[in-house]
């Protein structure tokens, strides 16, 4: 059988069950900040790829992928609290999706900035958007090692299921 994914024991001292509802709870608040932003405010949205797209329809693209962020962040709390695997699914494939566009985005960022010799800022971006990648990838493998305990524990017979209180 090949080597599987390691898995975490407990999220910074706390069952792994609290960093899921964390990082839930952290996407939806995140979600919700950036939308209030995005519709009271004038800020320019550059994308990388559809930079031909008016303002306008950006702004709608950028909201409707942050209300999906919020459904999404929904589902893993309410598959958390229930304890189902597939309500916390859309969750860990999404955010495993959006790290890797997140990565390309801060390199993407910053070699803009050194293009255009900002070059304090370029490493500003480069530093920040790292850091941020390492946190949403911590979290993303806090509440993949949560799903995989539901799993484990599922996939036991009744005979040898004992009960999972992290």
């Amino acid at each position: 059988m090949g080597r599987r994914f390691p898995l975490l024991a407990s999220c910074l001292g706390c069952p792994l069950k609290t960093g899921a509802i964390v990082s839930g709870v952290y996407g939806i608040v995140i979600a919700i900040f950036t939308l209030i932003i995005l519709l009271t405010s004038d800020i320019k949205i550059q994308t990388i790829v559809i930079d031909f797209l008016p303002k306008s329809v950006v702004k709608i693209i950028v909201a409707i992928n942050l209300l999906m962020t919020i459904l999404i962040s929904s589902l893993l709390l309410a598959g958390v609290f229930m304890r189902k695997k597939i309500l916390m699914l859309p969750w860990i494939v999404l955010t495993i999706m959006l790290c890797i566009g997140l990565i390309i985005s801060v390199i993407y960022t910053t070699i803009d900035f050194m293009i255009h010799k900002f070059y304090f800022v370029s490493i500003a971006v480069l530093v920040i958007g790292m850091l941020c990648v390492c946190a949403y990838m911590f979290m993303w493998w806090v509440t993949y090692s949560y799903y995989q305990k539901i799993k484990e524990e599922d996939n036991r017979t009744p005979y040898t299921r004992t009960p999972y209180y992290g």
